[in-house]
């Protein structure tokens, strides 16, 4: 049975966006896990590692959701005119590859910035979630 079939194409072309991003970044997070696995001790148990790669899929969900979001939402309020502007629809897909191309841009500069100071990007944690501190001094 083809479920694809049963899924709108406009929704099946967003979860495919998502997916890619999902393993994109979690190659970024593999990469950097293998540049630094010289400084993993005896002390650092498989089970911590593992629930570090969960909480990092976690973080890499919340960023393609809210990355999508919006042009989702355009996307499906488009649908509904009797064929959608091509002209949307490439204003969306430009919208969508230039936020998932800066924060690519963001996971690769983490890595050579984590391996030089030993931290990640600078982060700020607000109860529990995680926001991006842009600073520029």
């Amino acid at each position: 049975m083809n479920i694809t079939r049963y899924i709108p194409a406009s929704i099946l072309k967003f979860l495919k966006i998502y997916l890619t991003g999902l393993l994109i970044f979690t190659l970024f997070r593999l990469i950097l896990f293998l540049t630094e696995t010289a400084r993993i001790d005896d002390s650092v148990r498989g089970r911590d590692i593992f629930h570090a790669f969960v909480m990092g899929l976690r973080f890499d969900l919340v960023v393609c959701g809210y990355i999508l979001l919006l042009p989702f939402f355009f996307s499906a309020f488009f649908s509904f005119f009797k064929g959608s502007p091509r002209v949307i629809n490439k204003i969306i897909f430009l919208f969508v590859l230039i936020l998932f191309c800066l924060a690519f841009a963001v996971s690769a500069i983490d890595i050579p910035y984590f391996i030089i100071s030993f931290h990640d990007f600078p982060l700020l944690h607000l109860s529990g979630s995680t926001v991006l501190l842009l600073s520029l001094k």
